[in-house]
């Protein structure tokens, strides 16, 4: 990478990407290290003539400074102002989305208890509410503090919780562009739907228009597990398939360049709005953009240029923090890496003297092999850092979806204008059969990779650090044998041996393991249970902020709930609150203690004594004991009782007052009348050191959540 351009703008995007997740104090050392070193490359003239050292750490400087002047002056006097209960006026800025049963509204703030304000908010667990974009909303609520790093990313620094939300709506009397974009957007949603089953459309939908949220969860993790999900986000893949297509045929039908690339470029600019704007849909729309108008002035672009320009102008454009968008970052690095290393791997192992067509087909796999290579390895780190999973089989994926997800592209928009042109529709019906079978295809790839052994690999946090060091040495070692830089290659290919053998044979040893965990606390008892590759979430009485610490943890390792315990409404609405497009819980199990409240979508409300069979060898009892409901489980041949806050053990049936395993929600009288092995006091941070010793005197091991997660692992 030659390209000074490319190495700033790739550089400040890094940085920004990387302190996007760093404390504001580690933002400001990172920066000072920076600036000393750039003072110190242009010192020294051996450094300063190669001129791109030097600007990499002034890159590095202005990303931090970028970052940390941007949240001190634009996110946190937003974020103090504002918290509390306002009266909002708001107009909604993009469609309102449909997200595990609840609408989630992105909305714009014009005032704030009828002063003239500006910044994002997000309406989560709203109802349908007949509004569109442009439309004025006006509303009471409070506003709570964002600390979703998926929202943020997209900046939206407060949110709102909508159950009881009820506001008043009115039409906007101009429509914006973008407006006008996403009614050509809901128009080819609506035409889909009606010519493609359920699932073919929502396919479609994806492909064409990103709309990943018409993917039911179940083909979501078909798509995550067959390592195949760039293929239903809208990426530099969908723009050039399309681009290069457009520009063939406007190149044949009009000679003229001042002509076909205005149209081109007008096409990119139109494909944007329809997909919504998001990070990865901007970064490749930029780049094409930059492209067309090399080609309009017979200048020869870049690629790695265009890519450094984008890293530079997204968070310019608007703000540092679209960098955290994983979608964006992943998209990114994919495309630098195919940029960059695409080529040099197929022209090693690319069939030379291909004249004959066999050869010229093979080639042209072993083209498509080399670039997903390239792209894989290059985001394996951040997906395992991320995720803490990786796909197995996505390089599989790639060789046999590409095909399909091209024909599934240029089908959509053919079938999509020919039903809108009249006395067309009889054509575009026949080729949305085409479509169907295609769409089968494709569907019935992911669900048979998805179910390879060792499709989707889970690890720990230990095994990624344990990685991480091995690989970084393992590259030292190369590095200084004599001609190291060489082989560097073999380095690579043993850090990638490692990785699969050790992910491989830690998963198949972790697989029959049954694990419960008690997350670290000072107000309460977070206790998840981990089986057969489920998780369910048995209490979670702590606060926010530890509630979200645990909920980020989780959401690396799950992608989904299985169902949560909860006891009260406000309960609830916390766990809502945190669940995102990354993590949703499927089911909840509330106690209602007077048997009168509202039922609530997605839950199963309990007033007496109920029990919950989880497999074959777990069974929940829940007891309800006055304000609360105890947690009994019988699991793989052990006993645990849960007893959140409120809960007194004098009230518990004598039946399930022993145990193996006891978890206190929070201090409690009556602890003489429970039996147990082992004494979990979480959240008791108040228990005097002779108390604590009077506790381990009486049972064989008393254990503290404050002081760090415990686990109990059976098999």
């Amino acid at each position: 990478m030659k390209r000074l351009l490319a190495q700033i703008g790739i550089t400040f995007f890094t940085v920004l990407a990387i302190v996007f997740y760093f404390p504001r104090a580690a933002t400001a050392v990172l920066m000072g290290v920076s600036i000393v070193l750039t003072v110190l490359f242009f010192s020294i003239r051996k450094i300063r003539k190669k001129i791109f050292i030097p600007f990499i750490a002034l890159s590095a400087a202005l990303g931090c400074l970028f970052q940390l002047s941007f949240t001190a002056l634009g996110v946190e006097p937003v974020k103090e102002k504002y918290e509390g209960a306002h009266r909002i006026e708001a107009y909604l800025n993009d469609e309102p989305y449909l997200c595990y049963d609840s609408y989630c509204y992105p909305l714009t703030v014009t005032a704030v208890d009828g002063e003239e304000a500006r910044f994002n908010l997000i309406v989560k667990g709203c109802d349908a509410l007949d509004a569109q974009v442009s439309d004025t909303l006006r509303f009471e609520t409070t506003l709570y503090r964002e600390e979703n790093n998926y929202y943020r990313a997209k900046g939206y620094y407060l949110c709102a919780r909508g159950e009881a939300l009820t506001p008043a709506v009115e039409s906007a009397k101009t429509r914006s562009l973008y407006y006008y974009a996403v009614g050509i957007r809901q128009y080819f949603r609506t035409i889909l739907d009606e010519l493609q089953p359920a699932d073919d459309a929502a396919l479609c939908r994806a492909v064409f228009l990103g709309d990943r949220y018409a993917l039911s969860e179940d083909l979501r993790t078909q798509f995550r597990f067959s390592g195949a999900s760039y293929f239903v986000v809208v990426s530099g893949m969908h723009f050039a398939i399309f681009v290069t297509l457009l520009l063939r045929v406007l190149r044949k039908l009009i000679k003229n360049r001042f002509i076909y690339l205005p149209i081109v470029l007008l096409f990119t600019m139109l494909y944007m709005a329809v997909t919504g704007f998001s990070p990865s849909v901007m970064r490749s729309g930029l780049m094409m953009v930059f492209y067309v108008v090399g080609l309009f002035f017979r200048r020869r672009v870049y690629p790695l240029n265009s890519l450094g320009m984008a890293g530079i102008l997204m968070p310019l454009l608007f703000s540092p923090n679209c960098a955290g968008d994983i979608g964006l970052v992943l998209s990114f690095y994919a495309t630098f890496a195919i940029l960059q290393w695409s080529a040099p791997i197929y022209e090693r192992i690319r069939l030379k003297n291909d004249d004959r067509l066999v050869k010229k087909i093979f080639n042209k796999v072993l083209e498509l092999f080399s670039a997903s290579l390239a792209a894989n390895l290059t985001v394996l780190p951040i997906s395992l850092f991320v995720f803490r999973a990786f796909s197995a089989v996505t390089l599989l994926s790639a060789l046999l979806l590409y095909p399909e997800i091209w024909l599934i592209l240029i089908l959509v928009l053919i079938v999509c204008l020919l039903m809108t042109i009249p006395y067309m529709g009889l054509l575009g019906v026949l080729l949305s059969w085409v479509l169907y079978g295609i769409c089968e295809a494709a569907l019935f790839v992911v669900r048979t990779i998805s179910k390879l052994p060792f499709s989707y690999i889970k690890v720990s946090d230990a095994f990624v650090y344990v990685w991480v060091i091995l690989t970084v040495i393992l590259f030292i070692a190369v590095y200084f044998c004599k001609g190291g830089y060489r082989y560097m290659r073999y380095a690579l290919l043993g850090s990638l041996s490692i990785l699969l053998c050790g992910a491989i044979l830690t998963s198949a040893l972790d697989g029959g393991k049954a694990r419960i965990r008690v997350y670290p606390s000072d107000t309460g008892a977070f206790v998840t249970l981990e089986e057969d590759g489920r998780l369910f979430l048995l209490s979670t009485e702590i606060t926010s902020y530890e509630r979200y610490e645990a909920m980020r943890d989780l959401s690396q390792r799950y992608r989904e709930c299985t169902f949560a315990i909860t006891d009260t409404d406000t309960e609830r609405k916390r766990l809502e609150n945190i669940c995102d497009e990354e993590f949703a819980i499927s089911e909840y199990l509330q106690y209602d203690k007077r048997d009168e409240g509202e039922i609530l979508p997605d839950t199963v409300d309990f007033h007496g004594e109920c029990t919950v069979r989880v497999s074959d060898d777990t069974v929940i009892t829940l007891v309800p004991l006055g304000d609360a409901a105890a947690r009994y489980i019988v699991w793989r041949g052990r006993t645990v009782l849960i007893l959140p806050d409120r809960c007194s053990p004098e009230l518990l049936p004598e039946v399930y007052r022993t145990a193996d395993i006891v978890i206190l929600g929070d201090r409690l009288s009556g602890e003489a009348d429970i039996f147990c092995d082992t004494l979990v006091l979480s959240g008791d941070s108040r228990l005097s050191l002779i108390e604590a010793q009077n506790l381990k005197d009486r049972y064989d091991r008393v254990l503290f959540s404050r002081e760090g997660e415990i686990t109990f692992v059976t098999e």
